[in-house]
């Protein structure tokens, strides 16, 4: 395994695709940093991860980071929500956002519509399917896509969706959210149970 010289040991269970700084090669765990994907899909991260992946997006310079890749990583909520503090803190310029197949909940949905709203950069793509987001945090995500605006000669305006010119063309370019297979139907059918029984008592 590798480290940066003179800097501290990392913590004991860090992951290997977090310590390997250099790895510039492959699709596989490590991605291609040369383009600036950062893919360390199907490892266990937890909250001791995060200074690494800290250390690791700034090896790769956070203004390159255009795509990262924590799919498949068991990542509980609160570590999602530490990873979308971190994004916001680093304003890295993140086109592409995998958090499919984790253990997220509403405290991340929460992290990620503050990224939304406060990101000076269009987001394209944004995974989270197979997670454990109810309608409280989905709510939350489509009304922080809603209220993103960002200044246009003078002019605020929406953020999404974004127009592209090309030429004398220009064409709409939505924000694309998956949150299939997550508990936002069940958990909406409860509360509107809880308010008819409400109703009726």
């Amino acid at each position: 395994m590798w480290r940066l010289e003179g800097s501290a040991p990392p913590p004991a269970g860090t992951s290997p695709a977090l310590m390997g700084g250099h790895r510039r090669k492959g699709r596989g765990k490590g991605g291609d940093e040369r383009r600036g994907h950062l893919n360390l899909s199907r490892q266990r991260l937890g909250d001791e991860a995060i200074p690494s992946l800290r250390r690791r997006i700034e090896i790769l310079r956070p203004v390159q980071l255009r795509r990262l890749d924590l799919s498949n990583c068991q990542l509980p909520d609160g570590v999602g929500r530490s990873v979308s503090q971190l994004l916001v803190d680093m304003r890295a310029p993140i086109q592409v956002l995998h958090l499919h197949r984790n253990r997220l909940g509403d405290g991340c949905a929460e992290g990620l519509a503050r990224l939304i709203r406060e990101r000076d950069h269009r987001l394209a793509e944004l995974h989270l399917s197979h997670n454990r987001i109810t309608h409280v945090g989905a709510m939350k995500l489509v009304l922080a896509i809603a209220a993103a605006s960002h200044q246009i000669n003078g002019d605020l305006v929406p953020r999404y969706p974004s127009l592209e010119v090309e030429g004398a063309e220009g064409h709409s370019l939505p924000l694309w959210v998956r949150l299939e297979h997550n508990e936002v139907e069940a958990s909406l059918r409860g509360a509107q149970h809880l308010e008819s029984w409400a109703r009726s008592a």
